[in-house]
């Protein structure tokens, strides 16, 4: 099961729960600076292609766009809460910015899980703006800035080269066209070969799965906005809305109606 929960006055942050269920099929990444907690069960982790074990209490703290991909030992036994925050509201609110090549975890005591549970499940119900950004900015605080100590901290390296950083921004721009392999080669040096081996080594995932990233986030945040499905789809090159319905459940667990019903 999957639930998604946001605050109609917020356009700041929103909150995914996930019991027993895969909540992505493939690796993929989020604008927002991520933070979860394990309720139950343990999960290994793929951090842009290499594996890391967490477990029940555990705390997770994920820049915008660092690559990843869930995959619980026992789906049976498997529960997580997970805060989307807007990485401009956040760095506004607390003029910090993150290591977005560092991905930060720890792990709670009893008594600091059960707080943040309690601050998760307020945010929930509250439909305050002012209260909201109150209670987010000392949950962050409390979870995030005062425990920076507590974090262990692992470095993702992604030592850009300038061809594929090339490459990269270009598809940041474009990433609503219907873009080929022979459009990226075109603005580099570089062969489809050298391209498709160079960008998966630095960013774990080929160019074209990138770009499904960008399109499925997109989508996400058009949703949120109150777009119609049929606008989204088709906005995104999509004219079979089956085939957008099918694509976005790969990339977040949910359908888009599903999605949009929860939020």
């Amino acid at each position: 099961m999957i639930d998604y929960y946001k605050v109609n006055s917020s356009s700041f942050f929103e909150i995914k729960e996930c019991h027993n269920r895969v909540h992505a099929e493939q690796e993929h990444f989020h604008e927002e600076l991520s933070i979860a907690v394990i309720h139950k069960g343990q999960t290994t982790v793929q951090f842009e292609g290499r594996p890391y074990l967490f477990c029940a209490k555990d705390l997770i703290v994920i820049p915008p766009r660092l690559i990843h991909n869930c995959c619980p030992e026992v789906i049976e036994d498997w529960k997580f809460s997970m805060i989307y925050i807007n990485y401009q509201w956040f760095m506004n609110s607390f003029k910090l910015m993150i290591d977005k090549h560092k991905l930060f975890h720890c792990s709670l005591a009893d008594d600091e899980f059960q707080v943040l549970h309690q601050y998760i499940e307020s945010l929930k119900k509250v439909d305050d703006k002012s209260f909201l950004e109150s209670q987010l900015i000392e949950l962050l605080d409390t979870f995030f800035v005062q425990k920076s100590n507590d974090f262990e901290s692992v470095v993702i390296h992604s030592k850009e080269k300038q061809e594929i950083a090339i490459v990269k921004e270009y598809i940041e721009e474009h990433f609503a066209d219907r873009l080929t392999l022979e459009d990226l080669v075109n603005i580099s040096s570089l062969s489809k070969f050298h391209l498709l081996r160079v960008f998966k080594n630095i960013y774990k995932v080929s160019p074209l799965s990138y770009q499904r990233n960008l399109r499925f986030n997109f989508a996400k945040n058009e949703l949120r906005k109150g777009k119609a499905l049929a606008d989204v789809a088709v906005a995104l090159g999509y004219y079979d809305q089956s085939h957008f319905t099918n694509e976005f459940q790969k990339f977040t667990g949910t359908t888009p109606m599903e999605y949009r019903k929860n939020i």
